[in-house]
């Protein structure tokens, strides 16, 4: 699902974000920065829970190897 939003964003930000890129669609950068956010808060909340949860990791590889 897409959305039309009207944002004050940097226009320094977005301009050096697409010469390091070199993507100069503005959707792009902004669907890819707010990809990659989500994903690190992702990651975070992982490392949250390490420790919490138990995990068989021997059969977690298996299943990864395709061995059964």
């Amino acid at each position: 699902m897409q959305m039309r939003t009207t944002l004050n964003i940097s226009a320094e930000l977005l301009d050096e974000i697409g010469r390091l890129s070199g993507t100069s669609c503005k959707t792009a950068i902004i669907d890819r920065a707010l990809r990659e956010m989500l994903d690190r808060l992702r990651r975070e909340k992982l490392k949250e829970a390490w420790g919490k949860i138990a995990v068989d990791l021997d059969r977690h590889e298996s299943a990864r190897s395709g061995k059964r």
